[in-house]
């Protein structure tokens, strides 16, 4: 878990995140859905690719990479082959770069027939990444996405890995256990979609001002996501306490959040405790704060953070003094 000063300094980078990502991808995502449209920014060699069209057609693999990337390189071949071996069979590869057509065109041009299927580049909003890589968590490259012909995810992961060949082999014999992939891949399923819902209540509430209310059931679903994970749960009320506006702050939401993250850590961890404090605190209930405050100096075995815990729990006790 981060230290204070360190979460302010995540929700910053978080915020730049979102700023330039713009709105959350609107289309439920994940395995057994249907792809995100495939929209780039430009086509740099072979036709384009409608997932629309190809529907009843075409097997697609839609794969992230970049010139500058050594494993994406080492995939190049593969890919070819993967293309080669498959294109009678309807298979289309289409690798996608977020760099900029002046880079990626020289590069693929470069490669010639060792880079033997379709290339395009993101589009400056980085839409096809957003869709993808950033719907399912994943912040590493080489990526493939396996999309079969009725339009659905059914695959991804690295295409170096030997499980990529045996996924479109199964799918095209009409083989392919979805169910097992599906059932394996909700833990990282399910990070990804704590993170979404964590960007998209805190892009609401705090780059686009909206009323807490507007975005209550988006945080209401965080904090279902979330149940037993105490770091998240603390982190979602911290943020909420101390950087969204005081007139747009949930209150009730940050408490239920502090709350689930104190029965999470079974108290045991000073800066939860301090968190649920401050929670209580903010929704008026004084005493009760009082008292958590006093457990979070308990627990605490740094010297400073007591010292600035102590501080907090005078500014509690004080307000009850004088209620």
């Amino acid at each position: 878990m981060l230290k204070r000063s360190r979460q302010t300094e995540l929700l910053k980078i978080l915020a730049a995140l979102l700023a330039a990502a713009g709105n959350a991808h609107a289309l439920e995502v994940g395995v057994g859905h249907a792809a995100p449209p495939l929209k780039p920014g430009a086509w740099i060699k072979g036709a384009p690719v409608d997932l629309e069209a190809a529907k009843g057609k075409n097997l697609v693999v839609v794969e992230f990479w970049a010139t500058w990337c050594p494993p994406c390189r080492m995939s190049i071949p593969h890919l070819t082959e993967l293309q080669k071996k498959y294109k009678e069979k309807g298979l289309l590869i289409v690798g996608v770069s977020n760099e900029s057509a002046d880079r990626v065109k020289p590069f693929v041009e470069a490669q010639g027939a060792a880079m033997d299927y379709i290339i395009a580049v993101d589009t400056a909003e980085q839409d096809v990444m957003r869709g993808y890589m950033e719907a399912f968590g994943i912040t590493g490259i080489p990526w493939a996405f396996l999309i079969d012909k009725s339009g659905r995810i059914v695959w991804h992961g690295n295409p170096l890995d030997e499980a990529f060949g045996k996924a479109i082999d199964d799918v095209l014999a009409d083989k392919y256990d979805i169910e097992a992939f599906k059932k394996a891949d909700e833990p990282r399923m399910l990070e990804a979609k704590k993170l979404n819902l964590f960007r998209q209540y805190f892009d609401g509430v705090i780059l686009k001002k909206k009323p807490a209310a507007e975005l209550a059931a988006v945080g209401e679903a965080f904090i279902t996501a979330s149940k037993g994970d105490a770091m998240a749960l603390n982190q979602f009320a911290w943020v909420v306490l101390q950087e969204v506006e005081p007139s747009n702050r949930d209150l009730p939401l940050a408490l239920r959040a502090a709350q689930g993250a104190v029965e999470a850590s079974e108290g045991t961890l000073d800066f939860i405790v301090d968190t649920y404090a401050r929670a209580l605190f903010d929704n008026g209930r004084v005493k009760e704060a009082v008292e958590q405050q006093k457990k979070a100096i308990d627990v605490c075995k740094d010297p400073k953070k007591i010292d600035e815990y102590r501080k907090r729990l005078e500014r509690y006790e004080k307000t009850g003094s004088d209620a």
